[in-house]
């Protein structure tokens, strides 16, 4: 059984929809913020269900990250970490807690952990990263090495590591295999040849970035790139 603390049940759904229709009429915008609500402790709910049914690393990992999109970050830590003793050669807890670390702002915490993550994939066939929040095609864009790649670089990035960030989003561009992981990686990596005064090769990546580019989801990147190239 994993460490449960602040661990929601079902009871907190039932109370959420019935105070859902209790305000709708009062403010609808609330309403629609309560709905995200239900539907996130419903699904911790189910996670949590499925957990005890079945005691499964993937279950574990999906009942940390939903507790993680609530909010309740030191819970999502604390399931990580019994993975991590659990399941000590599975990159995938190293990667999500190291991202926690980050919402945390404990970032050298989450260096750490992403940095180990990093070299538990480095010979690895690269896999693709199931999203908790489906797109509107229902088509996950990222993966596991990408998404590794991406935290370690923007918490580089927010400690003024710039360099070290560089690297690290130079190697998530290598690995994004779509326009929306492209996009994504390049946003943050054009930023950075910025601060490091390296504008040739700013100049240069903003050449990669057409108006034609297929994406799914990851339309404000695209948007700030082409506002860099002044389109």
């Amino acid at each position: 059984h994993p460490p449960s603390p602040a661990l929601l049940d079902l009871s907190h759904s039932v109370y959420l929809i019935d105070l859902l229709l209790s305000v709708y009429l009062i403010d609808q915008f609330l309403s629609v913020y309560l709905i995200d609500q239900c539907l996130s402790v419903y699904l911790i709910d189910q996670c949590l269900s499925d957990y005890k049914k079945d005691p499964s690393v993937d279950n574990l990992i999906w009942l940390g990250r939903r507790q993680a999109y609530l909010g309740s970050y030191e819970t999502a830590v604390a399931l990580y970490s019994d993975g991590i003793k659990k399941y000590p050669k599975d990159a995938r807890f190293y990667r999500h807690r190291g991202h926690r670390y980050i919402s945390m702002r404990c970032f050298d915490l989450a260096i750490k952990d992403l940095k180990k993550a990093a070299g538990l994939t480095r010979y690895q066939d690269n896999q693709v990263e199931p999203d908790g929040l489906p797109n509107a095609l229902g088509i996950p864009t990222s993966t596991l090495q990408g998404n590794i790649y991406y935290h370690l670089g923007l918490t580089y990035y927010l400690q003024k590591k710039y360099h070290k960030a560089r690297y690290a989003y130079e190697k998530c561009l290598k690995l994004a295999e779509n326009s929306d992981s492209y996009v994504a990686a390049a946003n943050w990596l054009y930023v950075i040849y910025r601060h490091l005064g390296q504008d040739k090769k700013a100049v240069k990546l903003l050449k990669t970035i057409k108006d034609d580019m297929d994406l799914i989801e990851n339309h404000s990147y695209h948007t700030i790139l082409k506002l860099y190239q002044g389109s």
